[in-house]
């Protein structure tokens, strides 16, 4: 493990430093905060411009280099890098420990002390808002269980990372039992796929979602997935949902509360582009592979300025007469559910400085 890998003295050393000079002043802006002045950079210290772009642009480009090397070098070096590195980890990754997709591998430690953590949460102003009452009251239970579905997903449902290193601030007696849905191309591509197992990622299939609620598990799911990254926009929000109701079908067989969320900001974080639109999308319904064009700071992965805020509704528990909700019992409840989306999006989002937007929901 990596752990075994990073020299205690100098991990703790970073760490300390880090938390001793930028986690501390930042904690008390993680809840609550949500001023109107989205575009006022001027209060974004340095360290945090550096340490975010340092962060995207090697997470990124290391993610390719590795994936690209291991896949070019074992064309030309079969034996050295195909038969001693890449078949290991495949042989690994895909068969010896493929159980880990099922439930996620999670090192809470390093998620929420991740050197870089203080200084993008600090770059994108990233807060929460108010919490509902009921929420609170709710998590508070022992066995308190819940599907919280984010919207949007953005090009690269950046909001899901950053809300992970901070959850232990919202979800205080649930966080050892929390999991995202991700998508399963992430799980096979190296280094990305370690960074979502020790975030507490599994895989999106309906089947490994069964499992995490029978296990009393808590998911944090993205409908809108990559129909909804495909179509992000700067300066847009858009949502995918009118026909994605499996996830409100989950929580009625499974009687689990089920919470809207809106993340403020997600869709402002890259310029995109529709060129090959057409290309693009063939891709995604083929073969379940989202490729956004997306450009950030200079052109760089490193995302815009753009404040974010997430915001959560009252949890919505809907009733059925039997064990699996019939077609007008699930129409009924997502309808609901698509009417408290658009409600929480207006009462915040002047809060959360986007007085001029309107929510569309596709």
């Amino acid at each position: 493990h990596l752990k075994l890998l990073i020299p205690n003295l100098i991990y703790r050393q970073v760490h300390y430093s880090l938390r001793t000079y930028y986690c501390r002043p930042l904690s008390k802006h993680l809840l609550g905060d949500m001023s109107p002045t989205r575009e006022n950079n001027d209060s974004i210290p340095l360290y945090a411009y550096i340490a975010t772009f340092l962060h995207y642009n090697i997470i990124y480009l290391l993610s390719v280099y590795i994936s690209l090397k291991l896949l070019i070098g074992s064309y030309y070096n079969p034996i050295g890098i195909g038969g001693l590195i890449l078949l290991p980890y495949i042989s690994y990754t895909q068969v010896y420990r493929r159980d880990e997709v099922h439930d996620g591998n999670q090192w809470r430690e390093l998620i929420e002390n991740f050197p870089s953590a203080p200084g993008i949460l600090r770059y994108l102003r990233f807060s929460f808002g108010k919490l509902p009452q009921e929420f609170v009251d709710m998590e508070k239970k022992p066995d308190s269980q819940f599907i919280l579905a984010c919207f949007p997903h953005g090009t690269g449902a950046d909001f899901r990372l950053l809300m992970d290193s901070v959850l232990q601030n919202v979800f205080p007696s649930s966080i050892r039992r929390t999991r995202t849905l991700t998508a399963s191309i992430l799980f096979r591509i190296p280094l990305i796929r370690e960074i979502c197992l020790w975030s507490g990622c599994i895989d999106a299939s309906r089947k490994v979602a069964e499992k995490a609620l029978e296990r009393k598990r808590t998911l944090i799911v993205i409908p809108g997935g990559e129909a909804e990254q495909l179509r992000t926009e700067y300066g847009v929000e858009r949502t995918v949902l009118k026909n994605r109701k499996g996830f409100v079908k989950l929580a009625m067989r499974y009687n689990v509360p089920l919470v809207p969320v809106y993340v403020f900001g997600s869709n402002d974080l890259f310029y995109t582009r529709n060129t090959f639109y057409q290309a693009r999308y063939w891709l995604m319904k083929k073969f379940r592979i989202c490729i956004p064009l997306q450009r950030g700071v200079y052109g760089t992965f490193m995302p815009l300025p753009a404040r974010m805020t997430v915001v959560l509704g009252k949890p919505m528990i809907f009733k059925m007469k039997g064990d699996s909700p019939d077609i007008e019992e699930l129409d009924a409840a997502h309808a609901q559910f698509c009417e408290a989306l658009v409600k929480l999006f207006d009462e915040h989002k002047d809060e959360a400085g986007y007085p001029d937007r309107s929510l569309i929901v596709e």
